[in-house]
Order: structure tokens, then C-alpha cells, then sequence
């Protein structure tokens, strides 16, 4: 062996834990979505993963709205069989013709009901022709700050089991963001499932404002790992012009029908009577998309541990303006309430879980994030560890990993503390009979954040001494 003076390289086989970086949101936008050929996803067609919206655009149908005409859209309502009113009538007699003619304008109408285009004016699209908004709401996540996410979707047919089935395997989501009201209860019934496989997960929910009445509480009460927001949130951008690309006639796009006399049928009818979107011109969507996107603009600028609260939202106005009492009264129910001022514009002001109010514990959303967060990449960490000898160098390696972890986040400002010794602990807590069973038992304590809701100013005057 030499023996000058310089540097030695000497491998070791003890194990060791690298050091790991903190990992981001991951959220799983669950809608109604479809395909470029024109059919509906579906829960069986699994979770696709999209880094940006234009990889939306490229995989599913992308127009802000998605329209269904009736199948013989643009074509004059057809007349009655029988000739018009004015044949056939010699033993009927004049009242005859008149009941004749009657039942006929009676048959034109109910025809032209299900054909729109009659007379050349522009036909109103209601809320029944709309397939769905889903894509809208994907637009608007990412407008305001969504980074790379998994979308599912869901159709009519799908059940509670087809959507535990297909989220099963997704094991790096950490928010659960139904799109649509149908979305929503699926979910909200499969969330138990859905913990029992992914425990480091949060669902964002939609609790519905209707007219004056605030909602009485949150979506899942007294469960820390949701948290609910109000209300429904009105699109600013012009999101009514639909191409052929966002129209179906019938269950087919019309952008798939070049080929076919109705398909040139219905283009000549909407340069003659466009449609006419000022009754769906200001969508409304389920306030999740957009806060979803919040969430993510935080945990990238900021860290988790900062509360995804009182932090603008854009593209999107509130449908009904809360009041000081009403944003009490939600605030005390666990529900987060989306605001609108002229200084502001729109902004989320509420940072609470469903959790049960008594239990300050897992108020606060930032705080269910942070653990949420160190969870999942504690676990990830260790994972190497699985396996190796049960002794003294492995905890050490496990203290050593997991604390220069948390020393990373500490120093970001993401823990309470002066001192490291203040702001987390780690410890081997071995119990009897664990060496034995092959566990290793680690504790780990945090002192996390709380957001600042509430400030209390007090002013007093200082009495001048007479000169």
C-alpha cells in the first residue's frame, strides 16, 4: 500500500440515504373530455399525463365550448305526410280543413324544435346543447399557474368503481380535482378508496353557492384532507366562438364529416344564421380548476408551506360578491370563499381544510400540504433502506437522510424555528419485538407553519407632558 502523502478514494458498502429534493404538486383534473376522433373518453382510457395546455389541445378536443346540433340541423322542418291543408279536404267541410291545418302547424312547430334552423335567424345555444365545459376549466388552470398534471375522464357510464380502478396505480397525485358536479360526487364517494392507496393526497371541492344562502358547510365535513371553496366563477375571456372542431352532429364532429353532403348542409347554414351564444357567452365554471392552478403557483414560487390564500386569480370573476358577514360565517364553516374587490380583482381568501374546527391541529391547508408533502418523500427516500440490516449504521443513515432533508426546508423558511433543533426532530423509536418482526420505527416531528388569518391592531395615544 503507498504510503505518500495525498488523497485516497475508499469505497464502502454501509447503506446511506441521499439527499432528496422537495417534490411538487401533482394534480388529477377529473372532467368530462374528447377525443380527436370525435368519441368520449373514459375512466377505462386511464389517466393521461399533459405538460402544458397545448398538449391538451393536441390529444382532445380543445373549443371552450363543446356543442351537439340535432342530426338534421340546417334543413326547413319538414311538413306533415299528407300534402299541405288545402288537399284532400271535399267530405270534410270547412271545420275539417281548419282541425287538418291545426294539427299540421302543430307538427311544424314540434319539428322545428328539434331543428333548429327555420327561418334563417341565429339560433340560440342553451345550456342544453353544451356537452360540457371541462376543457374551459383545463384553460383556466393553466392560466393561472398549473404546471404539468394528469387528466380523467369520465362519462355518463362510468361508475364509482371504474374510477377507483383507474386512479389506483397513480401514486405520485397529490391533489384530486373534480372539474364538474357529477366528477365531484364520484369522487367524493371514492375518496376513501382513493386514500387507502395514495394517503398523501388532497381533494379540492366545490361547495355550491346557491342564490343568497351561503353553503352550510364544507363538501366532506370534518375531513382534513379536502378543502372547499365557493363560489362558481364566471369566464372573462370571450370563450363563445366554437370552429367545427368543438360542433357534433348528432354523436359525430362535423370536422370529421368534410366528406358528406351535411357536412357543406350545415356550413351554408351557419354563414346564413350563425349561432347565437349570448346565453352561454359568460361560462361558469366550478371554482377548483382555477384554484388548483393557485395551489401550484404557490408551491413553486413559495413552498407548500405557504397557504395557496390571498392570491389573485385571473381570467375568472365570482358569480355573486360575498359579503364581510357571509366571509364569516364560511370562514367558521371550513368553507374558503373567492372574493372580488376593484384593488384586488379576484382572489382566494381562505386557506382552511374541512377538518373539524375544535381541531386546530389540520386547520390550515398549507399545514396538511407540508406533511403531505414530507410524507411522500420521506417514504421515497427510504425506500432504498428496505431490506438492509436493522442496526446501528442503518439508523444512522436513516437520521442522517432524513434530517438533512428537512435542514434543506428548514432553511427555505418552511418550518417554525430559530435552530433546527427548534424546527424538527428524528428519532430511532424502537419498540420491543420491532428488530425481531423486521420493522424499523422512525419518529418525525415538524413544527410547521400557521398562515396569518387574522390581524389585530391595537392603538393607543401617548398623553403629551405639559411643557
Amino acid at each position: 500500500m503507498s504510503r505518500n502523502p495525498g488523497v485516497k478514494i475508499i469505497e464502502s458498502s454501509t447503506p446511506s440515504v441521499g439527499a432528496a429534493g422537495m417534490s411538487g404538486l401533482v394534480p388529477l383534473l377529473v372532467g368530462a373530455f374528447w377525443k380527436k376522433d370525435g368519441t368520449q373518453a373514459n375512466a377505462a382510457d386511464g389517466a393521461v399525463y399533459v405538460a402544458n395546455y397545448a398538449e391538451f389541445a393536441e390529444k382532445f378536443v380543445a373549443a371552450p365550448l363543446i356543442i351537439k346540433l340535432a342530426p338534421a340541423w340546417g334543413q326547413a322542418a319538414p311538413l306533415p305526410e299528407g300534402g299541405d291543408e288545402e288537399s284532400g279536404e271535399e267530405a270534410g267541410g270547412v271545420e275539417a280543413k281548419k282541425s287538418k291545418k291545426a294539427t299540421k302547424e302543430a307538427d311544424s312547430v314540434a319539428a322545428a324544435t328539434e331543428v333548429p334552423f327555420t327561418s334563417g335567424q341565429p339560433t340560440k345555444i342553451s345550456s342544453s346543447y353544451l356537452y360540457d365545459n371541462s376543457s374551459a376549466a383545463v384553460a383556466s388552470y393553466f392560466s393561472n399557474g398549473g404546471g404539468a398534471c394528469y387528466l380523467l375522464a369520465l362519462s355518463a357510464s362510468d361508475a364509482k368503481d371504474d374510477l377507483e380502478k383507474a386512479t389506483a396505480e397513480l401514486d405520485e397525485v397529490s391533489l384530486y380535482v373534480p372539474l364538474n358536479a357529477s366528477a365531484q360526487e364520484l369522487v367524493k364517494g371514492s375518496i376513501a378508496a382513493i386514500q387507502e392507496h395514495n394517503p398523501q393526497s388532497l381533494f379540492i371541492a366545490h361547495a355550491a353557492f346557491t342564490g343568497s344562502t351561503p353553503p352550510a358547510g364544507p363538501v366532506m365535513p370534518k375531513n382534513e384532507f379536502s378543502a372547499s371553496y365557493t363560489p362558481e366563477l364566471k369566464l372573462e375571456s370571450n370563450f363563445n366562438v366554437v370552429n367545427e372542431n368543438g360542433i357534433f352532429l348528432g354523436n359525430a364532429l362535423l370536422s370529421a364529416q368534410r366528406d358528406k353532403a351535411v357536412y357543406k348542409t350545415v356550413k351554408d347554414n351557419l354563414a346564413l344564421a350563425p349561432l347565437d351564444f349570448s346565453a352561454v357567452s359568460s361560462l361558469t365554471l366550478s371554482p377548483v380548476a382555477a384554484v388548483a392552478g393557485a395551489y401550484c403557483t404557490s408551491e413553486r414560487n413559495r413552498g407548500v408551506w405557504k397557504a395557496p390564500a390571498n392570491v389573485s386569480l385571473v381570467g375568472v370573476t365570482p358569480v355573486h360578491t360575498i359579503s364581510a358577514q357571509e366571509h364569516g360565517v364560511l370562514n367558521e364553516a371550513g368553507v374558503n370563499a373567492i372574493l372580488w374587490s376593484p384593488q384586488k380583482g379576484t382572489s382566494i381568501m381562505g386557506a382552511r381544510t374541512s377538518a373539524d374546527p375544535n381541531i386546530t391541529n389540520w386547520r390550515y391547508v398549507p399545514v396538511r400540504l407540508l406533511f403531505n408533502t414530507v410524507e411522500r418523500d420521506v417514504s421515497a427516500m427510504l425506500a432504498p433502506i428496505i431490506f438492509q440490516p436493522n442496526s446501528a449504521p442503518t439508523w444512522q443513515a436513516v437520521v442522517a437522510g432524513i434530517s438533512n432533508y428537512l435542514h434543506g426546508i428548514w432553511k427555505r423558511g418552511g418550518l417554525f424555528g430559530n435552530s433546527p433543533e427548534e424546527a424538527y426532530r428524528v428519532q430511532i423509536a424502537l419498540q420491543d419485538g420491532d428488530i425481531d418482526n423486521g420493522i424499523l420505527r422512525v419518529r418525525v416531528s415538524l413544527a410547521a407553519l400557521r398562515p396569518v388569518e387574522f390581524i389585530d391592531l391595537e392603538f393607543t395615544q401617548e398623553l403629551l407632558a405639559a411643557a
